[in-house]
């Protein structure tokens, strides 16, 4: 993955153009069949990202430089689906609906940026556990489906200070 953002503030204005990183990621995972459109699959993930910019001077002649942006994740989970297929005498009719549960732990230090001699770290609790569900209804031979996912994600060393929630959803049509 490559990306590209431009920097800028409601105090600073526009302070650089073409802030430049890319990212890598491999997943692997294998689904058990257990039976009754029941699968439990295991999986894995480790990602690398790393962000870069050219040191530049804020409009207030504040110097910027980036000292370290990587980021290296890793990924354990397990996923269990229902899954059922069916013909509604329109067309096929797929359900899959799932519940996940994950660990993630963050391999490297945070990023950390220098202000004029003065550094700032952006970093998280490493070890962080999640749990989730969701699923996805498609109807009409797969032409119309809806979908949705929600989750709740912790730090396993301070999870009262440090969590988040998190949930999505759409509809999709397919031509």
């Amino acid at each position: 993955m490559f990306y590209r953002s431009d920097l800028s503030s409601v105090l600073a204005g526009s302070m650089i153009h073409g802030n430049e990183g890319f990212g890598y990621a491999a997943e692997t995972g294998k689904r058990i069949g257990l039976g009754n459109g029941w699968l439990l699959t295991p999986q894995a993930q480790l990602s690398y990202a790393k962000v870069g910019f050219d040191s530049f001077a804020d409009r207030f002649g504040a110097q910027v430089a980036l000292r370290d942006g990587d980021s290296l994740l890793g990924r354990a989970g397990l996923a269990l689906n229902h899954q059922r297929t069916w013909n509604d005498g329109t067309g096929i009719v797929r359900s899959d609906v799932y519940g996940i549960a994950n660990l993630r732990y963050e391999f490297l230090n945070g990023t950390n940026v220098d202000v004029t001699g003065i550094g700032f770290a952006n970093t998280q609790d490493r070890l962080w556990g999640s749990i989730g569900g969701g699923g996805t209804y498609s109807w009409a031979n797969g032409r119309y489906a809806v979908f949705g996912e929600v989750s709740y994600n912790a730090s396993l060393n301070n999870s009262s200070d440090n969590r988040n929630y998190k949930g999505t959803g759409g509809f999709r049509l397919t031509w």
